[in-house]
């Protein structure tokens, strides 16, 4: 499926690029197959339930999701920045919890959670503008994830504003047999 990401808004009074100023919503674009899902699959927070999509003969229950990027945010100068996934290096600093790249689990939704390892489960980026989370899970569990992009030059040119999104994701549930 292709999960578009809206990001907008203006920069705030000090400089810094975040709430209150920043807007973003997600919002389902397609899928593959094209398919109704069976209720609510995202949220405009980016929450997924991967169990709101229905079963289709021929398909395995393993979801991937491309997140398509795009906005742009208004700096204090009156230009218009826009947005693009972090690349692998980008990020918040150097530390061990830092957040540094374009898409990670974490142990928990509450911020600075730590990263952790969910085999099946794998972060890629295609280009700036699309990353593509692989989901080879089918447990009905419930995972958290973040997205982290930047705001080019918002800061002053060369500059690379950081900035993390948290949603969760719900795997489907197992086919029975």
């Amino acid at each position: 499926m292709t999960v578009e990401v809206g990001i907008g808004g203006h920069q705030n009074a000090d400089g810094s690029v975040g709430a209150p100023g920043l807007t973003l919503g997600f919002s389902l674009v397609s899928t593959t197959p094209s398919v109704a899902p069976t209720g609510l699959l995202i949220d405009v927070a980016g929450n997924i339930d991967s169990a709101k999509f229905p079963s289709v003969p021929g398909y395995t229950q393993n979801i991937d999701i491309t997140f398509r990027i795009c906005g742009a945010v208004q700096g204090n100068d009156g230009n218009s920045y826009p947005v693009r996934w972090a690349t692998a290096t980008e990020g918040s600093g150097n530390g061990p919890g830092d957040n540094v790249g374009y898409g990670w689990f974490t142990a928990s939704e509450a911020p600075g959670a730590p990263k952790i390892t969910i085999a099946g489960m794998s972060f890629t980026q295609s280009d700036p503008h699309n990353i593509v989370l692989d989901d080879n899970l089918d447990d009905d569990n419930a995972y958290y994830y973040s997205l982290g992009f930047v705001v080019p030059d918002i800061a002053g040119v060369g500059s690379a504003y950081y900035i993390t999104i948290d949603p969760r994701i719900v795997t489907p549930p197992p086919v029975t047999q």
